[in-house]
């Protein structure tokens, strides 16, 4: 792959400047054709601007999908997206993921490396222990929110 961008003159010298393939990453179409280098964000960084009591920020947009960091010590109690899957990930703190399925509650605490997705459709609530940081995806247009106990009825 090198070996083909060193010899192509289009892409020579648009990808090579910060070292071989970006340090690693592979080249995408899309940034063949945007002749342009991915946008790394870093996720502690972003988070330490944010406010605790804030609801997060959008970094990108992702395959229709909102992509964004989110620090909180309080959350909503329950939140549902109604369009699509949301996958989170905790990046600082714990929290208690509560999940409400036909069968019953499902209940997971999170630490720090875990990936939960939540399905769909399926309302669920973070609970957080103190302050947390994390990372999501999902379609915000899709989003609601209630403070009903059970927010199916």
């Amino acid at each position: 792959m090198r070996r083909e961008i060193l010899r192509n003159p289009t892409l020579r010298g648009k990808f090579t400047r910060r070292g071989a393939l970006w340090r690693g990453r592979s080249i995408t179409s899309d940034m063949v054709k945007r002749k342009a280098g991915p946008i790394a964000h870093d996720i502690l960084i972003m988070a330490a601007g944010l406010s605790k009591a804030g609801r997060g920020k959008t970094l990108a947009s992702f395959n229709g999908c909102s992509l964004g960091v989110a620090r909180f010590s309080t959350h909503p109690l329950w939140e549902g997206h109604l369009v699509s899957d949301e996958f989170q990930q905790v990046f600082e703190g714990q929290l208690d993921l509560t999940l409400l399925t036909e069968g019953g509650p499902v209940e997971a605490t999170l630490r720090p490396g875990s990936v939960p997705v939540v399905p769909r459709g399926v309302w669920h609530s973070t609970r957080p222990r103190g302050s947390v940081t994390m990372l999501f995806m999902s379609d915000a247009d899709g989003t609601e929110v209630s403070d009903k106990k059970d927010p199916r009825v």
